[in-house]
């Protein structure tokens, strides 16, 4: 049960933050309302499922911590080499991605985390 609460505590903070940020990108401005809504769904529903599925694995906070740090700049050093997405001028940038999605899943995973403990 607690899994479950995580994934959808979660997929709601993600939903929220990729909302918010993806003004930072300029594949999302320039893209019409009927492919907008389901990519921030989707990218949604991902990012909480690679949340759970982090807290599943991890030993500890810590690891779950690093590996969310590790495993968002790996999809983002890939995105941006492959086109996938590209980011607008106004998204700063840390070690050559951008700083929104590289806190993302860990700022929304420990946020959900600290919401089950008030459930």
């Amino acid at each position: 049960m607690e899994y479950i609460l995580l994934f959808h505590i979660t997929f709601l903070l993600n939903f929220v933050w990729e909302v918010w940020h993806s003004q930072l990108y300029t594949t999302c401005r320039s893209m019409p309302l009927s492919d907008y809504v389901p990519l921030i769904t989707f990218q949604s529903l991902k990012d909480a499922l690679w949340v759970t599925l982090a807290y599943v694995l991890a030993p500890s906070i810590l690891f779950f911590v690093a590996g969310l740090f590790i495993f968002s700049f790996i999809v983002e050093i890939h995105a941006i080499q492959t086109k996938r997405w590209e980011y607008a001028s106004e998204m700063p940038l840390f070690f050559g991605v951008g700083i929104s999605p590289f806190f993302e899943l860990v700022i929304t995973g420990l946020l959900a985390l600290a919401l089950i403990q008030f459930y």
